[in-house]
């Protein structure tokens, strides 16, 4: 029909007119912005994740029964003893004959003043007959030369030259082992000998610490790159005054070395203390005593009356504090932390049922008087008659008033009295060692008594009946270090 056609070609020209009335705008920001968003939580993401896999994490260690710990205590000592030194009278050659680190009695020939060229034939010649060197001095140079070698290893070439005329001294030793005959012809001469006027054994060293006693330790004497040793060879000429030989009178030593605070206060009442010498595997007592160097550090000084010989050469030992063992529970180092605390006289503590453990503090009202105000505290320790407590609001600016807690006869009620003339100024603040115990799942403070370390170092032994302190089958911090009072960990 004419009219249908026309009706829908009319439609259809209208559809088209609104089509190109429309406009379009393109969306530029759309995807711009939800990328920026991804990108942001990927980056957020990549942090945290990066934090939690690089933060150290809050580990708990349990505390084990009471049991019995071997101590033994890794120390350097610094070695001192009876030692003179003695010099030529007159100019003249040294030629020893007395083998280094022998003990010679008074009147015996030390060395000769003849020329070296004819104590040297005497030598050759006497020793070209012998076969092979004796057992000990085959040892001797063999420590001799690997010492050497580490010196040599280690790069430490200001010490060559002192190992070259160690070893010499131990050549000239293995060689008056064998030509002591040849040697008693010429120590006949009285007018070539000079003799010993007093017994005791014969070094042919010097070092920096000759002369030393115990109190003239400091700790810089531990600092072996400043320490020097000269070992003097034979046949030299020397003049008058120049060193001859040194006198070591007999054989006992001491050994004076730094104590650390914890085996101080534990060694602090004894008089005698047992060491192991490392080196020659012996225990030994000695006497024992403390004092402070004149740098201010904590040394201790282990007098023996026997093995000095075994060190005649040696400045330094190693050795052990080999005491009975002790009973206590072992906890990590790194669980250990000190903490500052109030320390208040006991009797301004008060336990009330009805206010808990507490003390009234002194506040000052705005009209000038004064006001006894109740104030709970946390109580860590107890030492002597103080109380070591923590509180919110507590300084040592503060002023505490005397309080008492007198319940009624049939215990059903209490009162309160406070005393505003007794007044005490808390003025006093102390550290306390302790750890952070977890057994309710936040972290409480708990003291602890330390009584020795173990021989690695990494534990204390503390002890097992410490006030407010620790219990077997406690839960307590490892790494102390990255909690603090109170946070709630579980």
């Amino acid at each position: 029909c004419p009219a249908q056609v026309y009706r829908k070609r009319k439609a259809g020209n209208w559809m088209a007119d609104q089509n190109n009335k429309v406009i379009h705008y393109k969306n530029r920001w759309h995807g711009s912005v939800i990328g920026f968003l991804f990108l942001f939580i990927f980056i957020y993401l990549a942090v945290q994740l990066y934090f939690f896999f690089t933060k150290e994490k809050i580990s708990i260690f349990e505390v084990q029964e009471k049991a019995l710990y071997s101590i033994a205590t890794d120390y350097k000592g610094f070695i001192t003893r009876d030692e003179q030194i003695v010099t030529l009278k007159n100019d003249a050659y040294v030629n020893y004959s007395v083998r280094e680190g022998l003990k010679t009695a008074l009147g015996s020939t030390i060395y000769t003043t003849q020329d070296i060229s004819a104590i040297t034939d005497a030598l050759l010649k006497e020793y070209s007959s012998a076969q092979i060197l004796s057992t000990s001095s085959i040892s001797t140079l063999k420590t001799k030369l690997e010492k050497a070698a580490r010196h040599d290893l280690d790069s430490n070439f200001s010490l060559a030259y002192q190992d070259k005329n160690d070893l010499e001294v131990s050549v000239l030793d293995a060689y008056l082992m064998v030509a002591s005959d040849a040697l008693d012809s010429f120590s006949s001469e009285d007018a070539y000998c000079v003799k010993s006027d007093q017994s005791g054994y014969v070094l042919f060293r010097t070092d920096t610490y000759d002369g030393y006693t115990p109190e003239d330790v400091t700790r810089s004497c531990f600092d072996e790159e400043s320490y020097s040793m000269k070992v003097y060879a034979n046949g030299e000429q020397r003049k008058k005054g120049d060193f001859a030989y040194k006198l070591v009178s007999d054989d006992s030593f001491c050994i004076t070395f730094p104590i650390s605070d914890t085996d101080a206060a534990r060694y602090r009442n004894k008089k005698y203390l047992s060491i192991k010498l490392t080196s020659i595997g012996v225990t030994v007592n000695g006497s024992f005593y403390l004092h402070t160097a004149s740098d201010g550090t904590s040394m201790a000084t282990v007098s023996l009356n026997k093995y000095g010989s075994s060190y005649l050469t040696e400045r330094y030992l190693d050795f052990k504090i080999a005491e009975d063992d002790i009973k206590g529970y072992k906890i990590p180092k790194s669980a250990v932390l000190s903490k500052d605390f109030l320390v208040v006289p006991e009797q301004y503590v008060i336990n009330s049922e009805e206010k808990g453990v507490g003390v009234y503090k002194e506040v000052i009202q705005s009209d000038g008087s004064a006001k006894a105000v109740f104030t709970k505290v946390s109580i860590y320790a107890k030492q002597g008659n103080s109380y070591y407590i923590s509180a919110s609001g507590l300084t040592t600016e503060d002023y505490l008033i005397g309080a008492s807690v007198e319940k009624s006869e049939d215990g059903t009620s209490e009162t309160i009295t406070t005393d505003p003339t007794n007044r005490h100024l808390i003025a006093v603040s102390a550290p306390l060692t302790g750890v952070y115990s977890v057994n309710r799942g936040y972290c409480i403070f708990r003291q602890i008594d330390i009584l020795s370390e173990t021989s690695d170092h990494n534990y204390y032994i503390i002890n097992t009946g410490t006030y407010y302190g620790l219990s077997a089958y406690d839960r307590i911090i490892l790494n102390a270090g990255l909690v603090t009072e109170n946070q709630i960990i579980y």
